[in-house]
């Protein structure tokens, strides 16, 4: 497999060279896979039909979002961990710590051995700007 990136110049912020500018490589993305051409690919690999993937997922996603409000970790075999995580201000004393002085939770996806091994096989190659397709999101 082969990742498509292209050189970008950015300013430095920060440190020795801060406000030289150096060339950066970004990962392009190919497309967008829709909801609908998933369960359509899995369905493909499976006994399940297209419906009967969607209300799986559907469904899985429900259970993963109560699961994870709760505090608890999702271990999904090959897939990974998926668990929350929050930060909070500083405060002192400790006596003054509110539950307000806490952030917004994010989820944390720790991959598992086969998605990490996926990694593995991937090389790059670069793209000449003038044919790069423009993606909504950045790698």
């Amino acid at each position: 497999m082969s990742l498509k990136f292209q050189c970008i110049e950015l300013k430095l912020l920060s440190g020795e060279h801060a406000g030289e500018t150096r060339y950066f490589g970004r990962v392009r993305c190919e497309q967008k896979i829709t909801f609908d051409q998933l369960c359509k690919q899995i369905s493909l690999l499976s006994t399940a039909t297209k419906g009967g993937v969607e209300l799986i997922l559907d469904s899985f996603v429900e259970v993963m979002s109560e699961q994870l409000s709760l505090g608890n970790i999702l271990q999904l075999g090959d897939l990974g961990n998926f668990r929350l995580s929050a930060g909070s201000r500083g405060v002192d004393p400790e006596e003054e710590f509110q539950a307000t002085d806490m952030r917004k939770p994010r989820i944390i996806f720790s991959p598992g051995k086969m998605l990490q091994e996926a990694t593995d096989a991937i090389t790059f190659e670069k793209l000449n700007s003038r044919v790069i397709k423009e993606c909504p999101y950045e790698h």
